[in-house]
């Protein structure tokens, strides 16, 4: 039997957005990131195709592939078909209330949540049980040790000069 695709949504496509992305598509999901800042998409693509050696290196989920990336600037087309929302905004509190209300109002709109405060909750309301197979917060640690990795990576590749001595 087959199993049906995941789809997540990363909502906020910053460093930790993208480590987030990078680390949803090395396990074969389908991501569909949103950020509405000028150049997100340009940047976040350029972020994942600079960190997707060393994450081959770290070993690829079946399926992975950094074609499973889509980008929109529009909140509610992200989570529409989405099985998990991550969100990954400015850790500044207004913009996160703001973003979590969006995020909640969006979902509520195309009737995936229900009514709810807490917004983790609402998201593992929605959540199915083939969903629930995975271990999130195996995940979390994965995608912490991944992200610590491409810095260190990033950092080191940048001291190596270029083969025109730069």
């Amino acid at each position: 039997m087959a199993t049906r695709a995941v789809n997540v949504a990363v909502v906020g496509t910053g460093v930790i957005g993208a480590g987030w992305a990078t680390h949803f598509l090395a396990h074969g999901f389908a991501v569909t990131a949103t950020d509405p800042g000028q150049g997100a998409e340009s940047r976040l693509r350029n972020w994942i195709d600079d960190s997707w050696p060393v994450v081959e290196r770290l070993g690829l989920a079946d399926g992975a592939s950094r074609d499973k990336l889509t980008f929109t600037t529009d909140v509610g087309l992200a989570v529409r078909n989405a099985d998990f929302i991550q969100e990954s905004g400015p850790e500044r509190l207004d913009v996160k209330r703001a973003l979590i209300m969006s995020i909640e109002s969006a979902a509520r709109d195309l009737g995936m949540y229900p009514e709810t405060d807490d917004y983790i909750e609402s998201i593992a309301s929605g959540v199915d049980a083939e969903l629930q197979s995975y271990d999130f917060p195996e995940m979390l640690r994965q995608r912490d040790q991944l992200l610590i990795q491409l810095l260190e990576a990033k950092r080191n590749l940048s001291q190596i000069p270029k083969p025109d001595g730069t």
